[in-house]
């Protein structure tokens, strides 16, 4: 017996700052000590990039870029269902003092390091290095 996985588009927010790389990650909504990325449905109509994009702005309220290709794929499990992120890097140009989820998430701006520290995926823990790696070499996203 086969059955559907939900497929799901996500953004790894890169803000620069001072010629450091930082990232934002926010709560999950059903676990308020649980930190993600902000990540969400494909949109039929929309796509995937302009999907993850939308997700950023509502969860995060944050505004940018999305690049592709994707950095990669993590998988989860929550309520008997099959989820499937592919995660983009956001090059991050506005960050809002209001937007549609914050009174349901909090927001926190923090270095690649700590981001791997909150992250309890091993997956997005290696997707996140891969990042880190390549920007520190390119110097830019």
């Amino acid at each position: 017996m086969s059955h559907k996985v939900v497929k799901q588009a996500g953004v790894i927010p890169v803000i620069e700052d001072k010629g450091k790389f930082k990232t934002l990650m926010v709560t999950a909504r059903s676990n308020p000590s649980y930190w993600i990325f902000p990540k969400g449905h494909i949109e039929r109509e929309l796509g995937a990039l302009k999907s993850a994009k939308m997700e950023a702005e509502e969860e995060a309220g944050i505004q940018g870029v999305v690049k592709s290709p994707s950095l990669g794929i993590y998988r989860f499990r929550k309520e008997g269902r099959d989820y499937q992120v592919m995660l983009y890097p956001m090059k991050v140009k506005a960050v809002k003092d209001n937007w549609l989820e914050r009174g349901q998430r909090k927001r926190k701006i923090v270095s690649f390091k700590t981001a791997m520290d909150m992250v309890s995926d091993s997956v997005i823990c290696d997707i996140l290095e891969k990042l880190y790696k390549s920007l520190k070499k390119k110097g830019e996203l």
